[in-house]
């Protein structure tokens, strides 16, 4: 396993091929292992209404909920509109560092149409934010507890951790955030669009994705080969998709 490229351009860090690095949307294929690990155990049915597993308060902002199946949301046939990027942009650029909740991102996406009927395709990070929050009320425990328990302990994933709940370091992200024609480093000082949160959850490195990827599809240690087909295509297809570093929105405007 070989690496190019830079870790840290500032201090000239050449990347190594045990360098850690926010996971993108690679991320949802670990919240999907643990949804279809819950349908197995029976705790919840993939046809289960959305509307079934929120909370009350969130239901009510959501009202689509009572159609929108756990189905759709793994597989974003779910209809919801994706991200404003630029009034979202606008609100980072205000205050780079804030801790964002699921709800507060939710009200950026879902006053929005998606121009995607529910049942077809349509990309849209709403659908795995509203999965963590089914995961969640599910099982009673956190994202990063629920990771912990199924698939990084298990698996000995030294290197995988939802970003914030570790102080261990890793590759630094740039992106002309400004618009000016530099690249900005948006890792350090830290520039918050979402981050841990929903499919863009993770940092992990290359071992240790082979290793989820060998237990997934070869051991068939964490599904079963029947719920295996289950795994959202989407999540297949986002092996050839570029993730940006920044995750949930393209620069603000202006």
């Amino acid at each position: 396993m070989g690496a190019t490229g830079q870790a840290n351009l500032e201090k000239q860090v050449a990347m190594q091929p045990t360098e850690r690095f926010r996971l993108g949307r690679l991320s949802e294929m670990f919240l999907a292992v643990v949804c279809l690990q819950l349908h197995e155990e029976g705790v919840l049915n993939l046809d289960d209404r959305l509307s079934d597993w929120l909370p009350a308060e969130l239901d009510q902002q959501i009202p689509q909920s009572r159609s929108i199946t756990i189905r759709q949301l793994l597989n974003h046939t779910s209809g919801l509109p994706d991200l404003e990027a630029d009034s979202f942009g606008q609100a980072v650029a205000a205050d780079p560092t804030y801790r964002w909740r699921i709800p507060e991102l939710l009200d950026f996406m879902l006053d929005r149409e998606s121009g995607k009927p529910r049942g077809s395709f349509s990309y849209s990070t709403a659908n795995y934010l509203l999965l963590q929050l089914v995961l969640e009320q599910a099982t009673g425990s956190t994202l990063t507890e629920m990771l912990q328990s199924r698939i990084i302990k298990p698996l000995e994933l030294k290197n995988t951790f939802v970003e914030f709940s570790s102080k261990q370091p890793f590759a630094q992200g740039y992106q002309d955030w400004n618009r000016d024609g530099t690249a900005e480093n948006v890792t350090q000082p830290l520039l918050n669009t979402g981050l841990g949160l929903g499919g863009n959850a993770l940092i992990s490195n290359g071992p240790d994705l082979i290793r989820f990827l060998q237990a997934l599809f070869f051991e068939n240690t964490l599904l079963e080969l029947s719920c295996l087909s289950r795994l959202p295509c989407a999540t297949k297809l986002s092996f050839c998709q570029e993730h940006s570093q920044t995750n949930f929105s393209r620069p603000a405007s202006g």
